[in-house]
């Protein structure tokens, strides 16, 4: 369940060239969900194997609050050069949280522990900035665009957990600091050449984070560690109108240094270099009354950084959950065709993803603790998804259908002591069919309804399987006033039926774990903004 709440105020001010702005957002929000979970996994105990299985009921809910700030000013100087800046400051106000859940804990079908744990997390006032300086201008036949970027961030949490256990009780508590600095800056130059326009440019990420977590727990680590990232990439692109149709092609290569830094187990510290080139091209023309576009791209993703967190946190006495500073960067290929009529759309897509990231479950020692960790695909993961979008206009009512099918390719051979020989092979095939029926129906005196509805089928998402279909159902009413519609109130009801909850099951091989959550979507939620002297920005 979702209780969000926002207040807005959006502030802008033209005088000649200059253009000031700000912007100033108030936020609430309040978050549950309620989950089963069944897990089962098989562990070597008193020289055996041993079916540990741990069935649980979860209650979660949250209340976060903050502020935002934005201020900035653009200097159109002349008809050939721009500039200018930007400031955002997020504050958290307030931040709570608390988990309960139960627990039954068997082994070979004989319980032996219940465990009941609540735990309270506490997040007092963090702070990011961001901001932003750009220039845009041209000199003679040559466009030049400049921007610098920054961020400044710290986060800090405090946890308290109690458990009682049929063997013996626990009372922890934990902290957690954490640190962010990230500098970037970006040159693209253009310039027309033969029948086109060759852009070629620069950049150059970095970006350092820094974190500590202590708890009061002999059986988990405490974490001092650090890890900065500087990326330098060079690129190139040429595009040119043809009489055919409209072709480009490109270029980038990344150099990337990685260094992690672990202050208090200096050999658990790494440094790696990574260089890649990446290419891409695309075509589109007009064959009669279709467009037709194709393209290939190739990028690299690298992990978040809360990914690569050596914190190894305690969730219960068994099950930990821990980032790896060691994870390997996605690499993607792509592919695409595309294809347009009058209201008619078509897009095919065709990926390739190499050492995709993952949450991998593995036992973690011979007393039922599991470990659950962030973990790259050994497999590659290739993903084949078709679309189709109807959005005709008729009279008041303006439709927007789509039906899609996406569809994995993933095997893997997965760790099972119940196989013969320890392995057997897992196949994650099962393809999604979507239906999206999202209906507009635009009246006179600034009347608008609209009626939307969507189904996603059952299906595999890497090694996890949603195995019941989603259903989400919604209706909204809206009411414009005064000159140029600048009062609006939009009252909408999300989720009508409460049937977008995810049944999910993860196979890990030599654990299994089941997840039916239900988050109480269902919503009614009243929005009024007004707007005078609207003004876009650059």
């Amino acid at each position: 369940d979702i209780e969000p709440s926002w207040s807005v105020l959006d502030l802008n001010y033209r005088v000649k060239g200059w253009d000031v702005f700000g912007k100033l957002v108030y936020w609430n929000n309040r978050n549950y969900q309620i989950s089963a979970i069944d897990g089962s996994t098989y562990i070597e105990k008193s020289g055996g194997s041993s079916l540990f299985r741990e069935v649980s009921s979860l209650d979660y809910r949250n209340h976060m609050s903050g502020l935002q700030f934005l201020g900035g000013a653009n200097w159109q100087i002349n008809d050939r050069h721009s500039l200018g800046f930007k400031i955002n400051r997020d504050q958290g106000l307030s931040g709570n949280g608390k988990l309960m859940m139960d627990s039954d804990i068997f082994f070979d079908g004989v319980q032996e522990d219940h465990l009941s744990t609540v735990n309270d997390a506490v997040i007092p006032t963090n702070t990011q900035w961001t901001g932003n300086l750009y220039y845009d201008g041209n000199i003679d036949d040559f466009n030049i665009n400049f921007n610098a970027d920054f961020l400044n961030g710290r986060y800090d949490s405090s946890t308290e957990m109690m458990e009682s256990s049929w063997i013996s009780p626990a009372e922890l508590s934990s902290e957690q600091k954490s640190t962010t600095y990230m500098g970037a800056g970006k040159l693209v130059m253009s310039h027309p050449v033969w029948k086109g326009s060759l852009q070629f440019g620069f950049e150059e990420v970095y970006v350092y984070a820094g974190q500590t977590y202590t708890i009061t727990f002999s059986g988990i680590p405490a974490t001092d560690a650090s890890l900065t990232e500087n990326t330098v990439a060079g690129f190139a692109e040429y595009a040119a109108t043809l009489p055919f149709g409209q072709l480009s092609a490109g270029l980038r290569f990344e150099h990337a240094n990685y260094s992690y830094y672990d202050h208090l187990e200096d050999k658990s510290s790494l440094d790696n270099t990574y260089d890649n080139w990446f290419p891409s091209f695309s075509f589109a023309t007009m064959a009669g009354p279709v467009g037709l576009s194709m393209s290939f791209t190739g990028k690299t993703r690298r992990p978040d950084f809360n990914m690569l967190s050596t914190e190894m946190s305690y969730n219960n006495r068994y099950c930990y959950q821990s980032g790896d500073p060691m994870l390997l960067s996605e690499r993607h290929r792509t592919g695409s065709l595309n294809a347009n009529w009058n209201w008619l759309t078509f897009s095919g897509n065709y990926e390739r993803v190499d050492n995709s990231f993952v949450q991998w479950a593995t036992p973690y020692n011979d007393e039922g603790v599991v470990l659950i960790k962030n973990a790259n695909l050994e497999a590659p993961l290739r993903k084949l998804n078709f679309y189709l979008i109807a959005a005709p206009t008729v009279g008041v009512w303006n439709p927007r259908y789509t039906v899609g099918l996406d569809k994995q390719f993933l095997t893997l051979t997965l760790d099972d002591p119940t196989a013969e020989g320890g392995h057997r092979t897992a196949s994650f095939n099962k393809p999604m069919f979507l239906v999206q029926l999202e209906n507009a129906f635009r009246f006179r005196y600034s009347w608008m309804l609209e009626a939307n509805y969507s189904y996603i089928s059952r299906m595999n998402n890497s090694n996890a399987e949603i195995y019941r279909p989603i259903h989400n159902a919604s209706l909204c009413l809206q009411k414009s006033f005064l000159k140029d519609d600048a009062l609006t109130f939009r009252l909408s009801w999300e989720d009508i039926f409460n049937s977008s909850a995810v049944y999910a099951r993860v196979d890990y091989g030599r654990y299994i774990i089941d997840q039916p959550n239900d988050r109480f979507n269902s919503c009614i939620t009243l929005r009024v903004s007004y707007r005078f002297n609207s003004a876009s920005s650059k």
